[in-house]
């Protein structure tokens, strides 16, 4: 969202960080899904808008984990302003097995994104605004951060990680989305 006033956030969800960049607003957060409505609605009064929801199914439970991300506290983004023609995420270090880890980049004046780096999928480029890939690690430790290719930019910009914890077992794919927009993605099965 490119200003700075506050975004109302639809009930249940928690916020991840909200943050700005030259009055460019970025907002993440997370809810378990359990009798979901047909949409939801953010409230703001800015003309300016991207949004991406991804869905990851077998993400750990509320009985296993009170949060699913890993760790709890994500770490810090990257944010600048100036030149740029890539936007680097930060490392995550994550204390558990079968992790997801989601690059987000975020543009005020992009014209468009590379590919996905290597070992990482593109989930959503859309608009000119926002870009987000993904990639599973089987293992716990330090998970380098993509760098997501982009086109020349002047812009503010940012780029955030979060690695989501799923539910240990031994079927490790992804299922394909099942609807445009929200990407059902089995965070148990991806490794």
């Amino acid at each position: 969202k490119d200003n700075t006033i506050a975004v109302t956030w639809p009930g249940g969800w928690n916020i991840i960080v909200e943050a700005t960049q030259n009055s460019f607003y970025l907002g993440l957060g997370w809810k378990r899904a359990s009798s979901e409505p047909a949409s939801y609605t953010w409230t703001f009064t800015s003309v300016w808008r991207d949004s991406v929801m991804l869905a990851y199914q077998g993400a750990a439970s509320a009985a296993q984990a009170s949060n699913p991300l890993d760790p709890d506290t994500p770490p810090a983004g990257n944010s600048g302003t100036g030149s740029i023609t890539s936007i680097t995420v930060p490392d995550v270090t994550t204390t558990t097995v079968d992790t997801i880890m989601l690059a987000i980049c975020n543009d005020i004046a992009i014209s468009g994104w590379s590919a996905a780096p290597a070992g990482w999928t593109q989930r959503e480029a859309g608009g000119s605004e926002i870009c987000i890939d993904d990639r599973a690690f089987a293992s716990a430790g330090t998970q380098a951060g993509a760098v997501q290719g982009c086109a020349f930019s002047t812009g503010a910009w940012k780029g955030y990680s979060l690695a989501i914890q799923s539910v240990g077992d031994d079927q490790h794919y992804f299922p394909p989305p099942v609807f445009p927009g929200v990407f059902n993605l089995d965070a148990r099965r991806m490794i």
